[in-house]
């Protein structure tokens, strides 16, 4: 069983490995007109294999980053901007001191 000649890739090579070790495989429903507006969007763009993926990937993680931002505002709601602002100083005079990147 080659499993799309990955076998062969895996045996060569560590890419493969990686690929199957830290992908997931979803399954989705989603509505057709959705569909085929992304599809026509990706084929617009001239859409390679995998695009799709990356693009799920890319609005997945967009909504994630979009929610967390919302809930920490929502958290931090009643703090005065002052103080916000001098943990903000904080925090990048320590990553200036100790050399964190």
């Amino acid at each position: 069983m080659s499993f799309n000649g990955c076998l062969f890739n895996f045996l060569t090579s560590s890419v493969c490995l990686y690929v199957y070790k830290h992908m997931s495989r979803w399954t989705l429903v989603i509505p057709e007109k959705t569909n085929r507006m992304v599809r026509m969007h990706l084929a617009l763009r001239g859409a390679k294999k995998g695009d799709l993926s990356k693009f799920v990937d890319h609005a997945v993680r967009q909504s994630l980053f979009r929610e967390t931002v919302e809930s920490v505002k929502e958290r931090n709601a009643e703090t005065p901007s002052e103080m916000i602002q001098a943990a903000v100083d904080e925090a990048i005079a320590w990553s200036r001191e100790s050399g964190a990147r």
